[in-house]
């Protein structure tokens, strides 16, 4: 499963903050929880055409090992370009590198 990094994080503080002293701990989750997972940011090159560089550095992954069934944990982020090509109103294609 991949995730944003701080939403586990932040959907066990909300958790946690459900209890007697929890305003602070439901707050810093809910922020923590809708903490993006990146930027990106569209240029657009004509009226069907687009490129979108992108950073993701708040990523990670969950996965169940083949080997013995137990549950996984890496952090992941990346950086690219994602180009967009309108073929028309509510469709396109893209390639990401």
């Amino acid at each position: 499963m991949h995730t944003p990094l701080t939403a586990p994080v932040g959907s066990l503080l909300f958790i946690a903050g459900l209890g007697h002293d929890g305003p602070f701990l439901r707050t810093l989750g809910v922020l923590m929880i809708l903490f993006p997972e990146g930027i990106s940011c569209d240029i657009c090159l004509n009226d069907k055409m687009e490129i979108s560089p992108f950073i993701d550095v708040n990523s990670c992954e969950f996965f169940v090992h083949n080997t013995d069934n137990t549950l996984g944990f890496l952090l992941s982020g990346d950086i690219g370009l994602t180009a967009q090509m309108y073929i028309g109103d509510k469709l396109y294609t893209s390639a990401h590198a």
